[in-house]
């Protein structure tokens, strides 16, 4: 587990169902007197214990431990994200934007992009978020870095 600023944390775990990426990313948050975990996968003991907790799940498939942490829904400020039904999380006092699938670590690989859309569909999306001020791109696939990735181009990412 890494603090990447006080009140906000990163850990890594291996995903039981996915074998293309055997690890993945979470994140957690401080807000209002709870902790929200943010596509949770066992999270560590010494950050949870005690702690009212909350989850925001990036897409509805990102579930992974959220089940049996049996915590309320959190009210995060989101963008949509390229793929229906999943959302950016904007961690405003942190800078920062949660991207699940659509952003795994830097662009999408063209054999991600859904049939109707195209790379310029993807670069349009992604520069969306250049405009807002930015300072952690933090992937749930991935590592999280500074703003430069959301510049990484139309490159994919494997």
């Amino acid at each position: 587990m890494d603090e990447l600023r006080p009140g906000l944390w990163t850990w890594t775990a291996p995903h039981p169902d996915w074998h293309e990426q055997p690890v993945v990313r979470s994140y957690a948050v401080e807000r209002g007197g709870a902790l929200v975990l943010i596509d949770p996968i066992a999270p560590p003991e010494e950050l949870v214990a005690g702690r009212e907790l909350q989850v925001a799940l990036t897409a509805p498939w990102h579930a992974r431990s959220s089940e049996e942490l049996g915590a309320a829904e959190a009210d995060l400020d989101f963008w949509p994200a390229f793929y229906p039904d999943e959302r950016v999380y904007w961690l405003r006092d942190h800078g920062a934007m949660v991207f699940g699938d659509s952003f795994p670590g830097g662009p999408i690989p063209d054999d991600w992009l859904p049939a109707e859309k195209t790379r310029a569909d993807y670069d349009a999306w992604l520069a969306g978020f250049r405009g807002l001020p930015v300072e952690l791109v933090l992937p749930t696939h991935g590592d999280p870095g500074g703003r430069a990735l959301l510049y990484s181009g139309s490159q994919p990412s494997r």
